[in-house]
């Protein structure tokens, strides 16, 4: 029996435009969305490496680049693509409900 995700909104998609990223409160836990071409990507806030807030680094595609080391990671994925970070991040489930954006409460909070 699977069980089912309690979603909740964070934002619209007016405050995530494309090309962006933007850090919001997700149950008190601090997460990433990213709009790529008008898909939302949820990923966590910080570099895996020295937790630089992501948000401030560039966002080119997929690849988001840590603004402190240069590392980057792909925002759909959460994969390492340069380093000098070795852990992945940890992604979220997104769903959009008409101009909001909302994730996955227990998956945000589990990762934690």
């Amino acid at each position: 029996m699977s069980e089912e995700l309690e979603f909740v909104t964070v934002a619209t998609l007016g405050q995530v435009p494309p090309g962006r990223v933007v850090c919001v409160d997700c149950s008190g836990t601090p997460v990433s969305l990213a709009n790529v071409d008008g898909s939302i990507y949820a990923f966590a806030a910080y570099c895996t490496h020295q937790l630089a807030l992501l948000e401030e680094g560039e966002l080119d595609g997929t690849a988001i680049n840590c603004p402190w080391h240069a590392g980057s990671f792909d925002v759909v994925t959460g994969r390492v693509l340069s380093p000098p970070p070795t852990r992945a991040l940890a992604t979220y489930p997104v769903q959009l409900l008409g101009n909001d954006i909302q994730l996955s409460k227990s998956t945000v909070l589990a990762a934690q």
